[in-house]
This record gives structure tokens, C-alpha cells and sequence, in this order.
């Protein structure tokens, strides 16, 4: 500060030019005390909080003292409540009790379509073999250990003994910019999974990574997978080229999908029972949105990440016949558009 602070004069021109209720609104009462020295009979000093007190108590207080000074206080927003109010009898003898009748709100769209979409959740949950799903989750997570630490070491050789950050990963191994988000998500998963330990962003290493275990890894993950081993083939596919994807050395689509082949996602999303679950969710929840618009009413629908077209082939059968609709598409791929030709032609307008 570069001038003394006029406390005491300040409230001296306040008071002189008329005002009696003074409210503070700091983390104590000082200018509160300072007032009630000054002018203690003739005005009301009213503190908003006070030191080692709780502030409910102190708050309310507050109220009753403006209350008490005249101030008018929104008391229905201030004591709002949703509890049932009843009519209090006039008289001892006077028991007859009046209720307003509760008026019951009308179902909101996106109420319905969650409700579609839980009862579809609730009735396809019942075929899922979690057990199943628990254990696959967990050779996966061991996979995916051994193919970040691969990455890893490709790119700084044995830094990450001693920790590494993800700057440092990302130029020595020369990563292109655009995946830097994603190999942050990557090591971080490995810290979550415990396989990494992160210390003012180094990464380094809690355990040892199961290198030697790959291949039976990848051999019982085949296990878990409905007898589709497309689904392995592409996890070890992407895996073993992940520095060259995240490098630019090799176009990531050609990796997922070799000779445009979309075999693996295909099966994750149409066949395989836990794709086909999420799929089902979605679908129920489009449902119940087409049947509670209102007539007329544009539908427009934006899919993030259209990909293969594996979700978009569940929930164009619940939009047949819809009018005023627009869908529109982020991320798609050339297979996409090939296969809208081919099963949905008057998709592609």
C-alpha cells in the first residue's frame, strides 16, 4: 500500500451522511470492533464472519441482526426448502389438514432416452460373462505394459531406470507433435496400472515389465475373445508398431487395417459381446429420443470418431423412416464410406 488506509474516516463520513447498519464483508470483525468504539448506540455493527467461529453460526447471526435493523431480506430464497407444507390449524379443535396437490412434471426427452437406453443396459447385461471380461481386462493391461515399455526404450534406450519425462520421450525419439497427448495418456495408464511410477513428471519404472511373457499373454488374451482372433492379431499388430506409427515412419491405418482389411474392429464392434453390449446401449438411448421428439421436429445427430462405421451400423436401423433428420460424422475412414455405399446407399446423399 502507498497511502494509509482511512478506516475511522470513512466511517465517520458514512455515519455522518446518514447510515446506521454497517455489514462486513472480510474473514473477521476489526472494522466492526473500530465502528462500535466510534458509534456503538446509534447504529447496528454487524460482521459477516468472525475468526474461529463457524461460519453458518456467524452467517446466521448476521441475518437476524439485519432483520432486526430493518433491512428486507429475501427470506423465500433464503429459507427455500422442498419439504411438504402444510396449513397449520387456526384452532385446537380444527384438525381437517390441506395439501396442495403435487403437479407431476412431464418427461423430459432426455429422460426418456436415458431410461431406454438403462433398460437396454439392464436386460442385455444378463448374457455378458463378466468373469470372462475381468480376466481379459487384465491380460490386456499386462500387454499394454509391455508395449509402451517397448516404445519407451525405443525411444530413450535405458533412461527410464533412472526416470524420464514425456518431453524427453517424445524428442528423442523423434514422436511427431500430434501424438504427444497420447503418449502422456499412455504412460499415465502404466502409473495407474502400477507398472510406472511418476514423480514430478519422470516416469520410471515400479516393477519389471513381463517382456518374456508376451506371446503367452497374447496367447491366452486369444482365449478371452469369443474365438475371434482378429481381435489379438490387431492388438499385437499395433503393438509391435507403435514407435512407428507414433513416428510417422508407417500410416497407422495401414496397421489396423493391413490390405484395407477391417476385420478386427468389425468383429470388436458387430460380434464380439462386449462391443455389441455398448452398441445396444447406444441404439436403446437413440431409441427412446425418436419416439419422444416432438412431430416436425429436426433431428440432428453428431457421431465423434465414425471410424469403420461399427456403431453407426446399430443405430441407422432405429432412424429408418425418421424425417428431418441430419447426422453428421467426425474421423471417418475410406472403409467407412465403402461399406455406407454398399449396405446404406441412401445414406450417402
Amino acid at each position: 500500500m502507498r497511502q494509509p488506509v482511512r478506516f475511522i474516516q470513512s466511517i465517520q463520513v458514512a455515519h455522518q451522511l446518514g447510515t446506521r447498519v454497517f455489514l462486513e464483508m472480510g474473514p473477521d470483525a476489526q472494522l466492526v470492533a473500530c465502528g462500535q468504539r466510534e458509534y456503538r448506540d446509534n447504529a447496528y455493527w454487524i460482521a459477516s464472519a468472525r475468526r474461529n467461529k463457524e461460519a453458518s453460526d456467524v452467517l446466521n447471526q448476521a441475518l437476524l441482526q439485519l432483520y432486526a435493523a430493518g433491512v428486507a431480506l429475501p427470506w423465500a430464497d433464503l429459507l427455500a426448502g422442498d419439504g411438504q407444507r402444510i396449513a397449520a390449524p387456526c384452532y385446537p379443535f380444527d384438525t381437517e389438514r390441506y395439501w396442495k396437490e403435487r403437479v407431476s412434471p412431464a418427461c423430459e426427452p432426455a429422460d426418456a432416452a436415458l431410461s431406454a437406453g438403462l433398460e437396454v443396459a439392464s436386460r442385455a447385461a444378463t448374457a455378458l460373462d463378466l468373469p470372462r471380461l475381468e480376466a481379459l481386462k487384465q491380460c490386456a493391461t499386462r500387454l499394454h505394459a509391455i508395449y509402451v515399455d517397448q516404445l519407451v526404450q525405443r525411444c530413450t534406450g535405458d533412461a527410464i531406470e533412472n526416470g524420464v519425462d514425456a518431453m524427453t520421450i517424445m524428442r528423442r525419439g523423434r514422436l511427431l507433435p500430434r501424438y504427444q497427448q497420447l503418449l502422456q495418456r499412455l504412460l499415465n495408464n502404466c502409473v495407474v496400472d502400477g507398472d510406472y511410477r511418476c514423480t514430478d513428471g519422470r516416469y520410471v519404472r515400479a516393477r519389471p515389465i513381463e517382456h518374456q511373457q508376451r506371446e503367452s499373454l497374447l496367447t491366452e488374451l486369444a482365449g478371452y475373445c469369443e474365438g475371434f482372433q482378429a481381435i489379438p492379431d490387431t492388438i499385437a499388430r499395433a503393438g509391435d508398431r507403435l514407435y512407428e506409427m507414433m513416428s510417422g515412419a508407417e500410416e497407422p491405418v495401414a496397421i489396423i487395417f493391413p490390405q484395407s482389411a477391417s476385420d478386427g474392429v468389425e468383429v470388436l464392434y458387430q460380434e464380439f459381446s462386449f462391443g455389441r453390449y455398448f452398441n445396444q446401449i447406444a441404439a436403446g438411448v437413440l431409441r427412446g429420443i425418436v419416439q419422444t421428439r416432438q412431430p416436425r421436429q429436426p433431428l440432428r445427430i453428431l457421431e465423434v470418431g465414425g471410424g469403420t462405421g461399427g456403431t453407426t451400423a446399430w443405430l441407422l436401423p432405429e432412424l429408418n423412416g425418421v424425417p428431418a433428420l441430419e447426422y453428421h460424422f467426425t474421423d471417418i475412414s475410406a472403409l467407412f464410406t465403402r461399406r455406407a455405399s454398399r449396405n446404406s446407399p441412401t445414406m450417402i446423399l
